[in-house]
């Protein structure tokens, strides 16, 4: 296991990703991300915030929340979702990074249930300014789960990235999927 320090940004100074192989004047040894996006569906929108906290670059813990608000014939119908994760970065390269953790998902408003979860993802910078990221992640609520598939292709500009994608959220026997638009800040 190589050490890895983080670049202030990804594509910082002719790097590669958010990782450096050696620790320079510029690395930091955490990183704090935060973004936001909307998912645009016919049926049921949705918007999401997420929070991701690198206490160390192998080490991080991922706080994630969505809206989703459906119109129905009575008026409007409303399901929540927070997920706590703790994520282990096992592939640390300038341009890949690889993660998987464990943690919680509490679906909330009708259902109010706290499950076990899992996810995987990988995020990859093939050249300046893009990245591709795709995760999955699953939680076990009650007798079923909620699946939530991502894809996403970003663009940065030093600390911030403009991203869309397509993000499938199966939720017990409900499918709810949509392109997204959304913005991140790195800190």
């Amino acid at each position: 296991m190589e050490y890895r320090s983080f670049t202030p940004h990804p594509y910082y100074k002719n790097t590669f990703g958010e990782y450096y192989k050696n620790d320079t004047i510029n690395s930091k040894n955490n990183s704090f991300k935060i973004s936001g996006n909307h998912l645009f569906n016919k049926d049921a929108n949705g918007v999401e915030i997420n929070a991701n906290y690198r206490v160390l670059p192998i080490l991080g813990i991922e706080a994630s929340y969505i809206h989703f608000s459906e119109k129905i014939k009575t008026g409007n119908d409303y399901l929540d979702i927070s997920s706590l994760m703790i994520n282990y970065y096992r592939i640390r390269e300038n341009n890949i990074s690889l993660w998987w953790g464990l943690g919680t998902s509490y679906v909330g408003n009708k259902v109010n249930t706290l499950g076990f979860a899992y996810n995987i993802g990988t995020e990859i910078y093939p050249f300046k300014p893009i990245s591709l990221q795709a995760s999955w992640k699953q939680s076990f609520i009650n007798s079923s789960s909620v699946d939530v598939f991502k894809t996403q292709i970003k663009y940065h500009i030093k600390n911030t990235a403009l991203f869309t994608g397509y993000h499938d959220y199966q939720l017990g026997s409900e499918k709810n999927a949509g392109f997204i638009l959304g913005l991140e800040y790195t800190f």
